[in-house]
């Protein structure tokens, strides 16, 4: 329930230099900017519609590929720990840089 509340107040915090810097305020559409606003969820979903169809359709294609050469199953599968060894330190790397700015102890925001 907490993060509602901090969505919220990042959409709030998102529109509300724009009202404060507005030579007009009065003249602010409203309107316009809810229908921005509500519509950024149909985005996200129809990005990652994309982005989810297309990595299905590589991963399919590169099965595929592989299936068709048995001969390299041990090579193929050497790689594939390696790989996932990459991969899981990618996104550790990845937590911890997103741990520097969500912790209490972040270096951009002291306290």
């Amino acid at each position: 329930m907490i993060y509602n509340g901090i969505s919220f107040l990042g959409i709030f915090f998102l529109v509300l230099p724009g009202w404060v810097f507005s030579t007009n305020r009065k003249r602010s559409n409203w309107k316009l900017v809810a229908w921005g606003i509500s519509l950024q969820p149909a985005f996200a979903v129809l990005v990652a519609k994309i982005v989810g169809e297309r990595t299905a359709a590589t991963e399919v294609v590169g099965f595929r590929d592989v299936a068709l050469i048995p001969a390299k199953t041990k090579t193929l599968s050497q790689i594939g720990i390696c790989a996932l060894c990459a991969v899981t330190l990618a996104c550790m790397m990845t937590a911890r840089t997103a741990g520097i700015f969500f912790t209490d102890t972040t270096i951009l925001l002291e306290k």
